[in-house]
């Protein structure tokens, strides 16, 4: 699969190099006559709580201690804390003096931990970015920290702390980069506890424990990592040299209420952003956000409660933009979304390319997929367009990776080639062509294809997919499980054979390392047996693109030739979205299509009162925006 790689330049070997950066604020200084009028819509959430008998210093044996104690009963702590977590939220009731505004949402699958594969939804990504904190967002510096520098190393720097547990073989590591974060001291969690380095900790060793997360590979390059000054300075030591470093602690989460196993969080129980989670109601799909009141930086929220609702069909989010009860929807399109809501009068229409793909990973520990021959066979097997039309259940806004637009509108594509760049011509594959998975699958091991069952769109691909094996006399089935056994137990065990499911294919160092990955130091043999592309001739592919010594075109040929040789991944479907702005909001701009943000743009939004001019925020019948891909 071909991934865009951003300049990465190798990062010079003189020692003395320091780079820092730091948090500057909008407002000069010399408008102190508006101070009154600011703080009036400021929040102002006071000074942190201080704990009685805190220690100044610790490290990451501290949160090991805890989380392992919290696994011992996980479950029934798991639902102290979503209690805990309701009751935080102060019993909250929206009043007449409230600014609210609802937005129409795609259902959410599973659950709102953005760190999980199985939660990798458009909806789920804003969430996270208006309730919980980062370090750095599209790489500036955030009001997380006051700043965070790359310092100097002397001599020969060991990692001589003791963490306990630390991954095994990584103890006293070489160390070739450390990285020091001050952590704003007004920085708290929405239940007023401190945000330290302990949530840095906790990030740090789920992300490397935990099968089935996203974006880890420069999570496995840290060794070790120690707070002082009562949690707010951190400083990150790292094995293994990572040149955008600006990309890790991104969406930190509540190490002190996270009393479940990783992957079996579903409700995020504190926030630090400019919004927190009110309420969650799953079985009529709404989500509640409030205006953070303990959030510390500079810019809170203008509107006090965004409603969130799920829109399961076009007739259903008509009927709510048309009644007011919406006024913003950021949906997958169905065959007559956009039809529908263009034609709705006082809406702009946003229609765009997310760098979500949904992919096919064959797995090279499988005992049907470990021969390369076999895996040629499936790829020549499947017609992509045909897959990608089954599921997303539409033909129109659906783009197949490598082919043009208008493969999905046809019935029969006879003369439509894909690119030639691709390396298999889909579906020219037959009974007689397949003779090595029918040889290799039997009724009592048929070949198994694993999807999420609360994902319809990798659900229906997989089922398509073993439609297409049966109709050649292959045995084949799909594998129904949450993605999280799949990852854990399914794929190490060599129960399946290959997995449906969405990858992030943004332009990021960190993804592309991630698409190499497969042996790290200490690297759990859950974590090795899920990566697909565990070859010996790429072992430390994973390091090289990490740290920025080749550059983008070596990297994008290293996994081009992966995909190409190996016949590791298979692109279906790339994510096409549909953004819909009715009346009663004004956001950054009068056009939609200057929103790149979409729904993280919330916190800029107002209300629109009779004194806006006409015709902004939306009102104008039918506007059309194309945009390939989001900015």
């Amino acid at each position: 699969m071909m991934r865009r790689l951003g300049n990465a330049a190798a990062i010079g070997a003189d020692k003395n190099w320091v780079m820092k950066v730091t948090r500057s604020y909008r407002f000069p200084l010399v408008i102190v006559a508006a101070a009154g009028l600011l703080t009036s819509c400021v929040a102002n959430p006071g000074p942190p709580p201080i704990e009685t008998g805190q220690e100044a210093e610790s490290s990451a044996a501290d949160v090991a201690r805890g989380d392992a104690k919290a696994s011992s009963n996980s479950s029934e702590n798991h639902g102290e804390a979503d209690h805990g977590a309701k009751e935080r939220s102060g019993g909250r009731r929206n009043s007449v003096e409230e600014s609210q505004v609802g937005i129409g949402i795609d259902p959410i699958h599973n659950g709102l931990n953005p760190h999980l594969q199985a939660n990798q939804q458009a909806v789920v990504d804003d969430i996270a970015a208006l309730a919980l904190p980062s370090a750095f967002v599209n790489g500036e510096i955030t009001e997380l920290l006051d700043s965070a520098e790359e310092v100097e190393l002397t001599g020969v720097d060991t990692d001589a702390v003791a963490t306990e547990p630390k991954p095994e073989g990584a103890e006293d590591q070489v160390v070739v980069q450390r990285v020091r974060y001050e952590i704003a001291q007004q920085a708290q969690w929405s239940d007023g506890t401190p945000i330290t380095g302990e949530d840095f900790i906790y990030l740090w060793q789920q992300m490397t424990r935990t099968p089935g997360v996203v974006r880890a590979s420069g999570y496995f390059a840290i060794s070790d990592i120690t707070s002082t000054a009562g949690g707010k300075v951190v400083e990150v030591a790292f094995s293994q040299r990572v040149h955008d470093w600006q990309e890790l602690f991104h969406y930190l989460l509540p190490a002190h209420l996270m009393n479940a196993p990783f992957a079996a969080v579903r409700e995020i129980p504190a926030s630090a952003g400019r919004y927190q989670i009110d309420s969650v109601d799953w079985a009529r799909g709404k989500l509640t956000l409030h205006r953070n009141d303990r959030f510390w930086g500079a810019d809170p929220a203008n509107i006090d409660v965004i409603e969130l609702t799920e829109i399961r069909n076009p007739r259903q989010g008509l009927d709510l933009m048309r009644s007011g009860q919406i006024s913003f929807a950021d949906l997958t399109p169905e065959e007559t979304t956009f039809l529908a809501y263009n034609s709705l009068p006082g809406t702009q229409v946003f229609r765009f390319n997310t760098p979500r793909q949904m992919q096919i990973d064959l797995l090279t520990q499988s005992p049907i997929f470990s021969q390369q021959l076999a895996r040629s066979e499936f790829a020549r097997l499947l017609d992509r367009p045909e897959v990608a039309v089954q599921a997303a259940g539409r033909r129109t806004d659906v783009r197949v990776p490598g082919y043009a637009e208008s493969v999905a509108h046809s019935e029969t594509r006879g003369e439509e080639a894909p690119d030639a760049n691709k390396n298999t011509i889909d579906g020219d594959a037959t009974a007689a062509q397949v003779e090595r998975l029918r040889e290799s699958s039997t009724l009592q091991r048929p070949l198994r294809i694993a999807a999420d069952p609360t994902d319809p769109v990798a659900s229906a691909a997989a089922a398509a997919v073993v439609d297409k094996l049966v109709a050649v006399g292959v045995h084949a089935e799909v594998v129904a499980n949450d993605f999280a056994t799949i990852a854990r137990e399914m794929v190490p065990n060599g129960d399946v054979d290959a997995v449906v499911s969405w990858q992030d294919t943004s332009a990021s160092s960190v993804n592309l390392a991630d698409e190499l990955l497969c042996r790290a130091p200490g690297l759990s043999t859950e974590k090795a047996a899920w990566i697909p592309q565990c070859l010996p001739d790429f072992d430390d592919a994973w390091i090289q693109v990490l740290e920025g010594s080749v550059d983008a075109e070596y990297g994008l040929d290293l996994v081009s030739s992966l995909d190409s040789e190996y016949v590791l991944q298979i692109p279906v479907l790339d994510e096409r979205r549909i953004r819909v702005l009715g009346s009663g909001i004004i956001g950054p701009e009068e056009q939609l299509e200057r929103w790149p943000a979409g729904l993280k743009s919330a916190p800029q939004w107002r209300l629109l009162t009779a004194g806006d001019k006409a015709g902004v925020g939306g009102v104008g019948r039918g506007l059309q925006i194309e945009n390939p891909q989001e900015g």
